[in-house]
């Protein structure tokens, strides 16, 4: 007595799977790790260098800048509001007064997500920066750091739209990994399994199938590695339905169905068989006779001229 055979999972399939589950998780990674960690430490960085480049402008102002620019008015009470006044920031051309420079701070701190009282205020305490004192005394603290750093050599200044588009990337590639792990998970789980000895095919849900059952093999998607078994009115649970059998997941079925297919149609096996040999017969026929009595130009060759009667 044979032994039931188990389908196995295609590896052509599920290699294909994992890889694309890889790419697409390291995608998401990408964006999330960008969006996340990397553009808002840049964010920060550049928040900071910002403040320096302020407080620089207001304890030391060029000849010509505006009256009282000190530090003593460094402190932005409402920046949210002081932001809305200044209008658009000059960040894509050199500050040239007060309210450039404070512009720059203020929308630089906006896209740090910072655009509050605890970080605009001397002295100030929060949670991120720690307690800061005057504007003097952070002014000497930020020099230590970006005395050397101009305009040129910055941290890179990232927009709120360079962040925000990293959410996407993240979403759709953690989305599209755990999208096809789970398919990869849902054909693992599906069985199919085969009695050689009846002829019998278990499919999933428990369905069982023998040659005399079936009413048609529909191969019309067979080039999608797909085949429908159309039941007859026999079948006890599923009379006249059409089951669609996945072939390309999995390695069994595609060749368990053949076999049905020969035991139920067994005419139409040996008429396909009949076929494959009469096409080796007219292959054989179609063969240049090495014997042939004409040469190329169609005519006989001579025939032998020495006299039989010579003597």
């Amino acid at each position: 007595m044979a032994q039931t055979q188990n389908a196995k999972l295609s590896r052509r399939y599920w290699l294909k799977q994992v890889i694309l589950a890889v790419l697409a998780g390291g995608f998401g990674i990408w964006g999330f790790v960008d969006g996340f960690i990397i553009y808002p430490s840049q964010a920060v960085k550049f928040a900071e260098w910002s403040e320096w480049e302020y407080l620089e402008f207001l304890r030391n102002p060029p000849a010509g800048a505006s009256p009282g620019a000190n530090l003593g008015v460094a402190s932005v009470a409402d920046p949210v509001e002081a932001y809305a006044d200044l209008g658009e920031p000059s960040n894509n051309r050199s500050p040239e007064d007060l309210d450039d420079y404070r512009g720059n701070w203020l929308d630089a701190l906006s896209i740090a997500g910072r655009l509050d009282a605890q970080y605009t205020t001397f002295p100030r305490d929060n949670a991120k920066e720690g307690a800061i004192g005057s504007a003097f005394e952070r002014h000497e603290s930020l020099r230590e750091t970006w005395s050397e750093v101009n305009r040129d050599n910055a941290p890179k200044r990232r927009s709120r739209f360079d962040i925000m588009m990293q959410y996407p990337i993240f979403v759709v590639g953690a989305g599209a990994a755990l999208f096809l792990l789970y398919r990869l998970f849902r054909a693992a789980s599906t069985k199919y399994s085969w009695d050689p000895d009846a002829k019998r095919l278990s499919l999933p849900g428990g369905i069982q199938v023998t040659p005399d059952q079936i009413e048609e093999f529909d191969k019309s998607l067979w080039h999608k590695f797909y085949v429908a078994l159309v039941l007859a009115e026999s079948h006890p649970t599923h009379a006249g339905q059409a089951l669609k059998v996945d072939l390309y997941r999995h390695i069994g079925p595609e060749d368990w169905i053949l076999e049905m297919e020969r035991e139920r149609f067994p005419e139409e096996a040996g008429l396909a068989d009949d076929s494959d040999e009469s096409d080796d017969s007219d292959e054989s026929n179609e063969q240049p006779d090495d014997d042939s009595s004409a040469d190329d130009n169609g005519e006989a060759p001579p025939e032998d001229s020495t006299d039989s009667t010579q003597g």
